[in-house]
């Protein structure tokens, strides 16, 4: 080759290289600011997603719920306890007390009394008209004075002494003959009393 053509080439291709290599740091310096610009956004991103927080504004604002009052429980009144009246039980009935019956025992015909103990045995008789009575003397508790006698007053009858031991003197009889009551008495010992009740 000739030394013009190399002079010729020479003078084509150092342009050339020359805006190849301008281009290439042109473009190699841009990308640098490119990085680095990005490199100081990305950093204030940081810086103020640390200082500001990003709000969603998509993101639904919370719900606040109403505060729920609960009312304060009604207290009732207790009620007053009901006082049962207190049934007192029925007094039982007194028991019937049956009246006793005493066999009224109406003697007639020989009726005879005891004289015992100074005391006429029985003290109290019936009879029907007309029955006989009799007073025996069994009587020795007072020795001195053994007799007794028998006194009706109403009819005014005295008896004789009836003596104890005395044989047919040791009783006296009389027939009563009259309704009535008649009380009668020992004139010696004026406590013993008897009473002959006369029926028809």
């Amino acid at each position: 080759m000739s030394n013009s053509n190399s002079k010729y080439i020479a003078i084509i291709l150092i342009p050339i290289i020359l805006v190849l290599g301008y281009f290439l740091l042109f473009s190699n310096n841009q990308n640098e600011g490119i990085d680095s610009k990005s490199a100081i956004i990305e950093e204030e991103n940081i810086i103020s997603v640390k200082k500001d927080p990003v709000v969603d504004v998509n993101r639904a604002e919370p719900v606040v719920e109403p505060e729920v009052i609960v009312p304060e429980p009604v207290v009732e009144p207790e009620p007053e306890p009901v006082v049962e009246p207190v049934v007192e039980p029925e007094p039982e009935p007194e028991p019937v007390v049956e009246p006793e019956v005493i066999e009224i025992q109406i003697l007639e015909g020989k009726v005879e009394i005891i004289i015992e103990n100074t005391e006429f045995i029985p003290n109290e008789i019936i009879i029907r008209v007309g029955t006989i009575v009799t007073w025996i003397n069994k009587d020795n508790s007072d020795p001195l004075y053994p007799e007794h006698t028998v006194s009706i007053d109403i009819l005014e009858i005295n008896s004789p002494e009836i003596i104890f031991g005395g044989g047919s003197n040791e009783e006296w009889s009389h027939t009563f003959v009259e309704i009535g009551e008649f009380s009668y008495h020992c004139t010696i010992h004026p406590w013993m009393t008897g009473k002959v009740i006369v029926v028809d």
